[in-house]
């Protein structure tokens, strides 16, 4: 299931903190490999990295880059190998 990233950072009504509407989402899927990304998603995601609070995997040759759930790896692991995969029939399709 694709969702799609947000921009903004919304605000909870009792102590005005911000709710990292992306970090969540990303938590609540498990996984999600990325492309390209603007500089303010990147950014509050490698926040989430650094909290501990999501797990990174970068990217490596033409294999995806992927955000995870710190529970979720092994699954983020495969959805990346699944990922590249895919990208390789596509590219197999479009040569033959």
């Amino acid at each position: 299931m694709k969702f799609k990233m947000k921009y903004t950072t919304m605000f909870d009504g009792r102590d005005s903190r911000p709710i990292d509407h992306n970090i969540d989402t990303i938590r609540h899927h498990g996984s999600h490999s990325v492309g390209r990304l603007p500089r303010v998603i990147r950014a509050d995601l490698m926040k989430g990295v650094k909290d501990g609070r999501l797990g990174h995997l970068k990217k490596e040759g033409t294999k995806p880059e992927v955000f995870y759930c710190v529970t979720h790896k092994a699954s983020a692991i495969e959805k990346r190998n699944r990922d590249y995969l895919y990208q390789l029939e596509c590219m197999a399709k479009c040569f033959t």
